[in-house]
């Protein structure tokens, strides 16, 4: 695997996240110690983490409106992704599951299970008041 050929499928990796991620993050712990090609690996690891928080988020959102539809249509938020029509299909391109949902405080939490060594939350924030 190369850094070249990780970016070349960055245009094109809708629902390969998960393999590129790891791919990327194999390559830089391979590249540790090598100079200024270690840090040009860890350029490229970091773009493709990027891209896939990006891809993350904007599905995320998609689910968000989801949510919002749901309220607006019937008074209430549904209690579970599950029981939400066309929330299967929005997978998290991080990990190639299911995004999860919990209640913290006055907000309903979309989120991705991923956990990236930067440890930055992939989430959508919704207030829990109806």
């Amino acid at each position: 695997v190369s850094c070249a050929r990780i970016l070349s499928r960055l245009a094109a990796a809708k629902g390969e996240w998960p393999d590129l991620v790891r791919q990327a993050e194999a390559l830089e712990q391979d590249a540790k110690g090598i100079g200024a090609f270690e840090m040009w690996v860890s350029a490229c690891a970091s773009k493709a983490h990027t891209f896939a928080r990006l891809e993350s988020r904007l599905t995320l959102a998609r689910l968000a409106a989801l949510f919002l539809d749901h309220r607006q249509a019937t008074g209430s938020y549904p209690q579970s992704i599950d029981a939400l029509i066309g929330a299967k299909d929005l997978l998290d391109p991080l990990t190639g599951g299911p995004f999860a949902l919990r209640t913290e405080g006055e907000w309903l939490v979309l989120y991705s299970r991923w956990q990236g060594p930067e440890k930055q939350a992939v989430e959508w924030r919704l207030p829990a008041a109806t």
